[in-house]
């Protein structure tokens, strides 16, 4: 996991994305983690892995909002939906729950990325560590993730 909080912020150096990494007390849900880091709800990325018939997603939204079952439904052409367990988000992501990115994992994800979160000055999430996170523009998202946008 560690490796994984490294690997991304070489990424964004790389990429040459403005960003600040903040070290705090660990969090597990994303109320916890607005509250710890003193910013609104709304900066949250959540990162949610979700298997989809027979392959996993990733579906990264605003940390105020829930996953569109539906929806996802709908883009992956399946009526069956439904979590990943914590083993299964550990064996693709390196990460436990709540300390999933929305890129930088061990295995390649379909990506799902709210648009919203573009829109949005700041944009704050943890790095593979439930006590480090990143703060950077939800602009640059874009340019360190292949996802789809909806």
């Amino acid at each position: 996991m560690r490796a994984i909080c490294e690997g991304i912020q070489q990424l964004l150096r790389e990429r040459g994305i403005p960003h600040q990494v903040v070290t705090h007390a660990a969090v597990f849900t994303s109320e916890e983690a607005a509250q710890v880091r003193g910013v609104p709800l709304e900066w949250g990325v959540k990162a949610m892995v979700l298997k989809a018939r027979d392959h996993f997603i990733l579906v990264c939204i605003r940390a105020d909002k829930k996953v569109d079952f539906h929806q996802v439904k709908r883009w992956e052409g399946t009526s069956k939906i439904r979590l990943a367990t914590a083993p299964e988000v550990l064996q693709l992501t390196g990460c436990e729950i709540g300390s999933v990115p929305p890129f930088g994992h061990l295995q390649p994800l379909q990506t799902y990325l709210d648009q919203g979160l573009l829109a949005q000055e700041k944009v704050t999430f943890n790095i593979g560590l439930h006590e480090v996170s990143v703060v950077m523009a939800g602009k640059d998202l874009t340019q360190v993730m292949d996802a789809t946008l909806f």
